[in-house]
């Protein structure tokens, strides 16, 4: 009997370590002063199962926000990348205008943990979930390209992106880090009903300004890097 416990109480830890439910976090509460001491940006850093993953978030006013972004280093090439995707839970989300903040907030605090220099990629995820974002990046598309959507406009979104709000914001985000927009990859891209931007996002824009189809796709976008005498606040 004796040893038959021994075997179950074995078997059910190496299931349980085996599992996400083992990871161990750290957490590291970063006071935002120009916010007065009400907004902070939380740390959590994988320490053994995924050690190379480092997960930010914020909190204002005691309330946390559901829009975790998550820093992952690739051991080999010292680059990273930044995925900037709401979790399945929370798929809707928040305003884009917020979303910017708190990505804004946490890129300050966290080019005190990485070289920012370094960062390859930010994935996006899809654009409808971007709200105000998508439907202002396809107004812009039906300026340029008219609002008859055909299979033959998919070739002209990758360059389009570039041009548009989407690279414009980015491109302003990371400036302070001497970093722009190189391209932009795309994958799943489709012209959907613009009753999906209701069910997969919050936005504000008036409903009159809404066309019938939102451009959608996934996204990630890749940097480079520019010449500025902006000096990153990385620390070994």
């Amino acid at each position: 009997m004796k040893y038959l416990i021994y075997f179950l109480t074995f078997t059910f830890l190496a299931l349980f370590c085996n599992g996400q439910t083992f990871k161990k976090t750290e957490q590291k509460r970063i006071i935002d002063h120009a916010n007065n001491g009400d907004t902070l940006v939380l740390k959590n850093q994988m320490l053994y199962i995924e050690p190379n993953e480092t997960d930010y978030f914020v909190v204002v006013n005691n309330d946390t926000s559901n829009f975790i972004i998550t820093f992952r280093k690739d051991i080999n090439s010292q680059k990273f990348t930044i995925d900037a995707r709401y979790h399945s839970l929370y798929r809707k989300g928040k305003l884009y205008k917020t979303k910017i903040i708190e990505l804004e907030k946490v890129l300050k605090n966290a080019s005190n943990d990485f070289n920012l220099d370094s960062l390859s990629t930010l994935v996006l995820g899809q654009l409808v979930i971007t709200g105000d974002l998508a439907i202002e990046v396809t107004n812009e598309f039906i300026i340029r390209y008219g609002n008859d959507f055909k299979t033959t406009d998919f070739d002209k979104v990758p360059d389009f992106l570039m041009d548009s709000k989407l690279t414009k914001d980015i491109n302003k985000l990371f400036k302070p880090y001497d970093l722009q927009v190189d391209q932009i990859r795309i994958e799943k891209l489709g012209f959907i009903p613009s009753e999906n931007v209701y069910l997969l996002s919050i936005i504000e824009t008036k409903q009159n300004e809404i066309p019938e189809k939102i451009i959608d796709c996934m996204i990630w976008i890749e940097f480079k890097t520019i010449t500025t005498t902006h000096n990153n606040t990385y620390r070994q």
